[in-house]
């Protein structure tokens, strides 16, 4: 589904990735771990071309480097970006209805049942959590082929982490859309994923299966 392949990625003339490999199949979830600064959202902005990037990147089967973002959404790419940069002042439903036409909205609405609850409520009087799923449902209003997740768990309590660890599980699950998702939360990031990535100043220094990676909470994310 995706393969990336010597990625670097530059804000002006620093190099923030060094040659990064990463492949994700379809229907699988990758997680991509690692510190604070260590280029994690960096990786997803040079993924969707937001950001000038070397290297090859194909998505399903074409290669996708020169594409605009649009043009790469329009492929079956969807992003659910740090800090979720949802609209504060629209309700639930003009926030998805945004993203995709309104024959998705049972689709989330049957996968966040509070949103349908909620759907003509002002997003900017609903919890961090609440706000999340709405970002994670206006991601999939897309249909996408490659859903991105870049550090949903920030922020949130953890039964609410729990919750959005469900949800996202049921995605990969039962929709058939392939996840990345970046995290310092190695425990979620665990719990929905098969496989592993770990980034560290802009590298990938470890890579397995999650059951080959249990030792890197201590290797990697204590100070």
């Amino acid at each position: 589904m995706l393969k990336v392949k010597g990625l670097k990625a530059y804000y002006d003339e620093a190099e923030i990735l060094r040659g990064i490999d990463l492949e994700i199949e379809k229907g699988e979830a990758v997680a991509v771990l690692g510190p604070n600064g260590a280029g994690k959202t960096t990786l997803i902005r040079a993924i969707c071309g937001l950001v000038r990037s070397e290297g090859e990147i194909v998505f399903d089967g074409r290669k996708i480097n020169g594409l605009k973002t649009h043009e790469r959404i329009r492929l079956g790419m969807a992003v659910c970006p740090e800090g979720r940069r949802l609209f504060p002042n629209l309700t639930v439903e003009d926030n998805l209805l945004l993203a995709g036409d309104a024959d998705e909205l049972e689709t989330v609405y049957s996968l966040f049942p509070r949103l349908k609850e909620r759907r003509k409520q002002l997003v900017k009087t609903m919890s961090g959590g609440e706000q999340q799923m709405v970002a994670i449902g206006r991601a999939l209003m897309l249909k996408p082929k490659l859903l991105m997740l870049d550090e949903p768990s920030i922020g949130l309590a953890p039964i609410v982490v729990d919750a959005i660890g469900e949800a996202i599980s049921k995605i990969r699950d039962e929709m058939d859309i392939s996840i990345l998702i970046v995290e310092q939360n190695i425990h979620l990031a665990f719990r929905i994923s098969q496989r592993a990535y770990v980034l560290v100043k802009g590298e990938i220094v470890k890579e397995g299966g999650i059951e080959e990676l249990h030792d890197l909470e201590k290797q990697y994310f204590e100070a």
